[in-house]
């Protein structure tokens, strides 16, 4: 059985998961257990869904014993048995690796590290000279293309779909996910003008596809949270809108934009929302609007720049700070 390091989390699993870097066993890592294609083992009514723009449900919350049932229609459900350390998988029949590695490294892991009570933010992020830009939004807002316009510029990827944050004195880090981006096919074609490397496919309902070249390896270096920009649900345009957030716009966008599981009680309750209010006040966000197209990505990338810089944060030297396991 291997072992694969992502965000602060180690994962033990007999299913190969390349997109993960390997790393040696170590006590109290979890254990992914993926299970024959079959009928799911029953379980209560979903407390909470989430569902497509078009009102497909896409994922049903539902409680069980020792933890949760992530139920994905048609694909799988997985089950977090939180004090066991365990994750299992239920697929459903013809649902293939891909999907299921997809399933779990991009929802899954999210979920499950917001049970151990970290802000996970469904967003992309790069490094710039003065720490990590976060980029988070609605799906489809264009967060991993506008990430991966930095990138093909030269800056570090830090992460794709998925980001951990962590308080850290009066500031707070960006964790690593894993390496790779995934991207529309008419966006991998454009970003990288049909000189990518090989991509795979991200699962079989979905045609983006997942790159993972070596120029976007973050080689697993934490980054001080310089900013956050929200990209605008619908297309902004003609042109770029680059608009400072207030602290309480900031605060709703960050909790919005989260992978978050119920809190139950109150403590827990004020716990979670003391978190997200710190972070909304110690970091800097920013409304971002452009009109889509390619060719005006570098021109939101200096914009965004410029606004960053015109905070006065320190430049990157000693922004990149040490790995240390989460806390939690």
């Amino acid at each position: 059985m291997a072992h694969y390091w992502v965000a602060g989390v180690t994962l033990a699993s007999r299913l190969p998961l390349p997109e993960l870097r390997e790393v040696p066993a170590q006590d109290g890592a979890w254990t992914f257990r993926l299970l024959p294609p079959g009928p799911a083992p029953p379980a209560a009514e979903p407390f909470h869904d989430i569902r497509t723009p078009d009102g497909e449900l896409w994922l049903a919350l539902i409680r069980c014993d020792e933890g949760y049932v992530l139920r994905f229609p048609e694909l799988a459900s997985f089950r977090l048995q939180l004090p066991r350390r365990l994750v299992s998988c239920f697929p459903e029949a013809d649902v293939d690796d891909d999907t299921i590695r997809h399933l779990l490294i991009d929802q899954v892991l999210p979920y499950l590290l917001a049970c151990l009570g970290q802000i996970v933010l469904h967003g992309s992020a790069v490094e710039t000279d003065y720490g990590a830009i976060a980029f988070v939004g609605a799906s489809g807002a264009g967060k991993s293309t506008l990430a991966a316009s930095f990138a093909l510029d030269g800056y570090t990827l830090v992460a794709d779909d998925f980001l951990l944050v962590e308080a850290e004195g009066d500031s707070f880090v960006a964790t690593p996910a894993y390496d790779g981006v995934r991207l529309w096919p008419e966006s991998l074609e454009a970003l990288t003008r049909g000189q990518a490397e090989v991509s795979r496919p991200v699962a079989q309902y979905s045609d983006k596809r997942r790159l993972s070249p070596a120029p976007w390896r973050g080689a697993g270096a934490r980054r001080v949270l310089a900013a956050v920009a929200v990209l605008d649900d619908e297309p902004y345009g003609p042109g770029i809108r680059v608009e400072r957030m207030g602290v309480r716009d900031s605060f709703l966008a960050l909790f919005q934009a989260a992978f978050r599981l119920e809190r139950s009680g109150q403590s827990r309750q004020a716990s979670e929302f003391d978190r997200f209010l710190r972070l909304a006040t110690s970091t800097s966000a920013f409304r971002l609007g452009f009109e889509r197209g390619f060719d005006l990505l570098p021109a939101v990338r200096q914009e965004l720049l410029d606004c960053v810089a015109a905070l006065g944060l320190p430049t990157a030297a000693g922004r990149r700070l040490p790995w240390r396991a989460p806390s939690g």
